[in-house]
């Protein structure tokens, strides 16, 4: 059975993800500046060049703006290192958990399970297959914890 109080809980942690990686992205500062010079009357005398200094950017558009000509300003970002994984559930539709992960999974059928994904599969601790095409969301399991000696 389907438990609407996990339903929202899911979704409310999906979407609290989305909207922090999208606040992230907006925060993000340029790294670069692209200008496109347009010159007024001949519009087939166009150049783009590079700067990494805003300041510089804004001088360069000013004399060229003297001579006639028009400036689209671009600002460049950073691609990030890696892809941005979430802290939290991830919808199988969006990514399949690897071979040999141990996972978490929210079925659509409102059950949690935990195991280790062997092909199409999870196994269970009790050894039971679990069909991943039943799942909903997954996570990694965390590591366990280490005994302090």
């Amino acid at each position: 059975m389907s438990d609407p109080a996990h339903d929202n809980q899911s979704l409310d942690s999906l979407l609290a993800n989305v909207f922090r990686i999208a606040l992230a992205s907006l925060e993000a500062e340029p790294v670069a500046w692209k200008a496109t010079f347009t010159q007024i009357d001949n519009e087939h005398n166009t150049f783009t060049t590079m700067y990494s200094d805003k300041a510089e950017v804004e001088r360069w558009v000013r004399l060229h703006e003297i001579g006639d000509f028009r400036a689209e300003i671009t600002p460049l970002y950073a691609a990030p290192s890696a892809p941005v994984i979430p802290d939290g559930w991830i919808s199988c539709s969006d990514r399949m958990p690897a071979q040999d992960d141990w996972i978490l999974i929210y079925s659509k059928h409102g059950e949690y399970m935990a195991g280790q994904v062997q092909g199409e599969y999870v196994e269970l601790s009790d050894g039971t297959l679990s069909w991943l095409g039943n799942a909903l969301f997954w996570m990694p399991l965390p590591e366990p914890p280490q005994e302090v000696k």
